[in-house]
């Protein structure tokens, strides 16, 4: 059974749209997620205190040091914990600047957004 031109673009068209749509889905879920995170940190009873663990520092395929950080067991990139409202986003390039593996626990304030079926942590603060 040969397909004609007519359903090759068909679906071709299909599939664009809901790659389209999925990115455009995961985008605005991300925003939707800063956006509650800056809600919650309204009410201080929302943000709770922990330790940071560096899991582990490498760098990307354009030569950018990144980290694999841990908090509360909870591993994620420490470029996509921040929300430039925060007072950590002041102290991000100085905390990229110090940060190693041998220290145990780095305090810091955070919060934990769940929003549908993600759950995300965000620095709110480092503790001094």
């Amino acid at each position: 059974m040969e397909l004609s031109e007519y359903q090759i673009k068909k679906y071709f068209l299909t599939s664009l749209i809901a790659l389209c749509a999925v990115f455009i889905l995961y985008f605005v879920r991300e925003q939707l997620l800063i956006i509650k995170a800056v809600h919650l940190s309204k009410e201080h009873t929302n943000i709770q205190l922990g330790c940071l663990f560096l899991e582990k520092a490498f760098s990307d395929k354009n030569g950018f040091r990144d980290y694999d950080v841990n908090i509360q067991g909870n591993t994620f990139l420490l470029r996509h914990s921040i929300v430039d409202t925060f007072p950590f986003i002041y102290k991000y390039y100085d905390f990229k600047q110090k940060i190693e593996k041998r220290k145990s626990c780095y305090k810091v304030k955070y919060l934990e957004v769940k929003y549908l079926f993600a759950k995300r942590t965000y620095i709110y603060d480092l503790v001094e």
